[in-house]
């Protein structure tokens, strides 16, 4: 799983490539471009390409060659080039070598030794015997390629083989291999090549990663069907994510702990939902009680884990899918081998917990194999070597009491003094039986630890430690709830040393319990934890000590960890380790807790107040919005990086980006820090600065549930932070759902989802009320379930949502300047008898187009997304719309924001509207879905008469993508913005991800570089034919004698794009017999440098191939952004 999308872009261009060109005709070639007449002398100089292209160009500096762009540098030296990520000057990283190694077909080498230099054009061409190696920059990277002027010699595959160094492998996603230095986490990718031939016939290449190299393989059937020349050529590009992390507390929710002690460390593992599904997490933590983890080992899928140690490493096991699994780690903190299917397919397991018993690890589980239904379980264990050999498949029957399967079942629980094991679990009673290291059974039938029962108590979720010549055991007692805590010794004969059992605690009051008992040391007595809750009051860890006899040591439960439950404890020398799920950062806005520990000295002081955060990840960032003003976007989320115990809450921070998809605050803005719950944001420009309306948790009185008011602030274009204006009491919900916004250039529209109906404010430039919000819609006692939306277009607003008065159908309204209804009767959407999820709007300033979820009514369940278009005067041109698109699984009216990218289930469609046709975005199931890779993104471009003009894949990383948010740049650029869980380091966290969708721009057309041009290059803002533009015209080449050769040809002039307007003045006209002039070079900041200064009669090869032929949308991707669609180009 990989933070960003990156990839290769790969293509063998057409055209002369270096070196092999073919013969040259008198005239120019059918598909080459009419000479351009060279510019006046006069022709304004376009500064802005000369320092483009002189910034992109390679240069000579001693033995090394050097060059980039503005996210990254380039040097070449000694046959290896290295790529350094430079997102901004504060930040620096390791660089990737790459290497080529050889190049061979079917065995016999192709290559010969590297001869660099520096071509006209401003690229670095790498001569190797009979491959040409290139280099070129550009604004998204370096793009690598191989040129081939005639069919490889030999017979077979054709293997490039390309070394690596400098940076670590961290994985492959669907578009390319990712390579990351660990100490910035700034990487690079080197994704997937296209072999293109001269016919423009296209090959897939595959890149594949072993040994510290990259191998490109190119089919012997592709490499002898080509026409030639041909090129191989990826784009190398870094990666940047949204801003730098940060080391905190993770979101959502750790808990369920379990701990062991071995080699003189600590192994804690958890159960943890900071991503979208339940997680193993473990770290290691030294007695001193530094964790070394600072991000979690991801351990696997899975809940209720458990520990054990073999006296050096570790093997934690733990449920997923009904199944019990094991994973070892090494005392480095390493996963050692793959998950080891303890026991599967056999109906249900559950609650394991293991030991060691000085020879193999010992696991046991409650299971229902042999009950029907589920109804009844058992106790079944297993042993396991430390190697992770699997002795008894399946497990062995260890107990067939059975209990009620949905009260929890039997609960074992196990222990070992080192030549044999003790199993315990509760039947109404505490049972046990022994093991022996063989695995055989010491007790051919249980025999009762616990005392007998008085009227209706009952004992529940047994735990037991050896320790002092004695298994410990202790227990819950009571009717209901345990209302007691009770212990009792056994020796390694199976003798229970107290029958009548040590009652640790207990309490008369009715609303008292206590709940999940574990039991360890503090490195001298035993130590006895619980919860202990009031009944809808609070909860906390208590612990009580235990002499070597069972003596009470504590008359009153001492105060652990208030705000907390869930625990664990081992036994360990001095001092122990208590780890525990804290629930101080959880209130009635989110469920939020995290794994802590607390260190105990003899005599159960504690050592650590408050306890020592375990759990960490990078800040998590959610619910992502921008906007654009008209130079650059601003992007704004929710973020968790001042989330901890002492300031639990939510903050809304923003980062500029350009058109070209550079990152121009790596180290954000902060918006909205701290004081309360800040999230939800969503952003408009409003003709003067960008304005951010978010939920900020307020007061709005409704009982019982949370209340949020709105809050709006400005931000300049710089990206300043202006002012905060707060509506406590005035505009508030008790929903997450987002306020929708809008804004026609002079003042901004909020449309809140009230209590009582649609509720609307307009805010000034100055960021204060224009007039006192109105209720726009009476729907009363709503309930917030109204998902209302909005958009500007033309002379006003569309105002869309759900009429929960009339069956959750889809309703809309036009709206004037002011906020008034035009359609006060309003304009029916979607099919009345139809239920509807949240809608998106977007409006191209004569009609809008409303996109919506609802139930799939044939075929798997799911939701089909429809869409209809409203003109100007109110007319529904899509009577209940058309069907845009088929959502698999993923329920209507599921939520489509909240606090946490593990609530997002639904659609939630985004639509924006990109100069020439509407953008729609929305989350769908791949077809081959799965827990790692539930929900992908997928768009499609619809055109103003409503025809579906493609769909295409937007994002398929791993772990799922939240809810997009759109904003169109306007000249076919639209930026996407969505939350992922991204897993590797240094992250572990929920992050925001951007893309930039571009549909190629035709000549004319506005651009920002010339990726987003279909002709591959972008001069003065608009998309221009390669080799032309607005340069000087290139000087006079001189006459060659006659068998002499060619004068040099004259330099292009300042600004000039190389190309036909700057042939060496005629190639130098060379001699009868002789060389052409050398040619003209292009002015410095040429962009088609290698079209101009052609040698002789400087003739061109035909033929042009794009890459992505079958969809006019391309991708920049990126952690924030990557490489942009790759240019067109005729040359080598």
């Amino acid at each position: 799983m990989k933070s960003g999308v990156a990839r290769i872009l790969g293509a063998l261009a057409l055209g002369g490539l270096l070196g092999a060109l073919p013969a040259c005709s008198s005239g120019p070639p059918a598909s080459a471009s009419p000479p351009t007449a060279p510019a006046r002398a006069s022709a304004p100089v376009d500064l802005d390409s000369i320092v483009r292209a002189v910034r992109l160009a390679y240069r000579a500096s001693g033995d090394h060659f050097v060059g980039g762009g503005q996210a990254y540098e380039v040097v070449y030296h000694a046959g290896a080039f290295d790529v350094t990520p430079r997102p901004d000057d504060r930040s620096s990283a390791s660089a990737a070598r790459f290497r080529t190694v050889d190049i061979t077909r079917g065995g016999a080498h192709l290559d010969g030794a590297p001869s660099p230099r520096v071509a006209a054009d401003g690229h670095l061409s790498i001569a190797r015997g009979a491959v040409e190696e290139h280099l070129r920059n550009a604004e998204g990277g370096v793009e690598l390629s191989y040129s081939f002027g005639e069919r490889p010699t030999g017979a077979g595959d054709l293997v490039v083989r390309i070394e690596v160094s400098g940076m670590a492998p961290s994985g492959e996603t669907s578009s390319g291999h990712h390579f990351v230095d660990p100490g910035t986490n700034l990487g690079v990718r080197f994704g997937k090549a296209t072999w293109i031939d001269a016919r423009g016939v296209k090959t897939d290449v595959p890149a594949r990663v072993a040994s510290g190299s990259i191998e490109l393989t190119v089919p012997a059937g592709a490499i002898d069907a080509s026409a030639y020349p041909a090129v191989l050529d990826p784009i190398i590009s870094p990666e940047v994510g949204m801003d730098a992390p940060l080391v905190v507390q993770p979101a959502s929710l750790q808990e369920e702990p379990a701990i062991a002690y071995g080699g003189g460390q600590y192994l804690v593992a958890w159960r943890d939902r900071r991503s979208y599904i339940d997680n193993i997490y473990a770290t290691r933590v030294q007695p001193d009680g530094t964790a070394l983890d600072a991000y979690g080992i991801h351990i696997a899928e899975g809940i209720t884990p458990a520990v054990a140690s073999d006296g050096q490493d570790f093997l934690v096991t733990y449920k997923s899918s009904n199944n019990i699994y094991a994973t070892r780690v090494t005392s480095a903190g390493q996963v050692d081998g793959g998950e080891i299917t303890i026991s599967a397919g056999l109906r249900s397991e559950s609650n394991p917990d293991v030991a060691f018993d000085g020879t193999n690890y010992v696991l046991v589980w409650d299971d229902t194999r042999n009950h029907p239904n589920n109804v009844f379980t058992d106790v079944y264990r297993a042993r396991l070597t430390p190697a992770g050999v699997l002795l008894d498949p399946n497990g062995v029957l260890t107990a067939t009491e059975v209990v009620n399967y949905s009260a929890g079942g039997h609960k074992p629980a196990i222990a070992s003094n080192g030549q044999g094991s003790l199993i315990v679990w509760h039947d109404g009673r505490v049972f046990g039986k022994r093991i022996d290291p063989q695995g055989n059974q010491l007790d051919t039938t249980p025999f009762h630890v616990s005392p007998e029962l008085v009227g209706d108590d009952r004992d529940d979720g047994a735990a037991i430690a050896f320790l002092d010549g004695a298994y410990m055991v202790v227990w819950g007692r009571g009717v209901g709830y345990p209302q007691s805590v009770v212990a009792a010794r056994v020796d390694p004969n199976g003798t229970v040393l107290d029958p009548a059992g040590v009652v640790v605690t207990q309490t008369a009051d009715p609303d008292t319990y206590f709940t999940d008992v574990d039991v360890g040391s503090d490195g001298q007595d035993a130590v006895v934890l619980f919860t202990r809750g009031i009944h809808e009051q609070s909860w906390g860890t208590y612990r009580v000590r235990l002499d070597s006899q069972a003596a009470v040591l504590d008359a009153t439960p001492v105060a652990l960890a208030p705000n907390s439950q869930g625990h664990a404890i081992t036994v360990a020398p001095a001092p122990s380790l208590a780890v525990y799920s804290d629930d101080s950062t959880s209130d009635e806005a989110a469920q939020d807790t995290f794994l802590a520990g607390t260190r105990l000295a003899p005599g159960g002081a504690a050592l650590d107040t408050p306890g020592i955060l375990l759990s960490k990840s990078a800040n998590a960032q959610f619910s992502p919005a921008a906007s654009f003003d008209g130079t650059n976007f601003l992007v704004v989320w929710a973020d968790h990086r001042s989330y901890d115990a002492s300031n639990a809450f939510l903050d809304i921070w923003g980062a500029r980006v350009s058109p070209a998809g550079v990152l121009l605050d790596p180290s954000g803005i902060p918006i909205r820090a701290g004081g309360r719950w800040d999230f939800a944001p969503r952003v408009v420009f409003d003709g003067t600065n960008h304005v951010i309306a978010a939920w900020r948790t307020g007061s709005l009185p409704l009982e019982g549930d949370p209340g949020y008011d709105a809050e709006i602030v400005r931000v300049s274009p710089a990206g300043t932070v202006l002012g905060v204006t707060a509506f406590p009491g005035e505009i508030g919900t008790s929903s997450n759902e987002p306020i929708a916004i809008a804004s026609n250039g002079a003042e901004t529209l909020l449309v809140n989802d009230h209590f009582d109906g649609v509720q609307i404010a307009r805010v000034n430039t100055a960021g204060t009320l224009a007039a006192p919000p109105t209720m726009a819609v009476e729907i009363f006692d709503n309930w917030f379930g109204l998902q209302t939306a909005v958009s500007h277009g033309g002379a006003g607003y569309l105002l869309a949502f759900r009429d929960k008065s009339n069956g959750n159908d889809l309703m809309a309204s036009r709206l004037d300047a002011m906020g008034n209804l035009l359609d006060p009767s309003f304009l029916q959407i979607s099919d009345p008898s139809i239920l509807v999820g949240r809608p998106a709007i977007a409006s191209n300033d004569t009609m809008h187009l409303l996109v919506w979820p609802e139930p799939t009514l044939q075929g798997p369940p799911g939701s089909t997304l429809r869409a209809a278009r409203v003109d100007a005067n109110g007319m529904v041109l899509d009577p209940g719309g058309f069907e845009l698109a088929v959502v698999p699984g993923l329920p209507y009216d599921s939520p489509c924001a909240s606090f946490f990218v593990t609530d997002y289930y639904g659609p939630c469609p985004a639509v924006a509207y990109d100069g020439k046709n509407f953008v729609v975005v929305w989350r769908s199931p791949p077809s081959d879905a799965s827990a790692e890779n539930p929900v992908n993104l997928v768009g499609a471009r619809v055109a103003t008469d409503g025809t579906i003009l493609e769909t295409f894949p937007v994002s398929s990383e791993p772990t799922g993508e939240g809810p997009p948010s759109l904003v169109s740049r306007g000249n076919g650029k639209t930026l996407v913005t969505y939350a992922r869980f991204v897993g590797e380091m240094p992250y572990a966290a929920s992050r925001v991800q951007a893309r930039l969708l571009r549909v190629p721009q035709a000549l004319g057309e506005a651009c920002d570089v010339n990726e987003d041009c279909d002709s591959g290059a972008c001069d003065a803002g608009v998309c221009v034919t390669p080799g032309s533009g607005v340069g000087g015209a290139g000087g006079e080449g001189g006459s060659a004698g006659a068998g002499g050769v060619g004068g040099s040809g004259g330099a292009g002039g300042a600004g000039g794009n190389g190309g036909a307007g700057s042939n060496g003045g005629a190639g130098g006209n060379g001699g009868a017999g002789g060389n052409g002039g050398a040619g003209g070079n292009g002015g410095a900041g040429g962009a088609g440098g290698s079209d101009g200064g052609d040698p002789g009669c400087g003739c061109h090869t035909p033929g042009s191939s794009t890459e992505n032929a079958g969809s006019l949308v391309v991708l920049a991707m990126g952690a924030l952004f990557a490489a942009g669609r790759r240019r067109n180009r005729a040359k080598g």
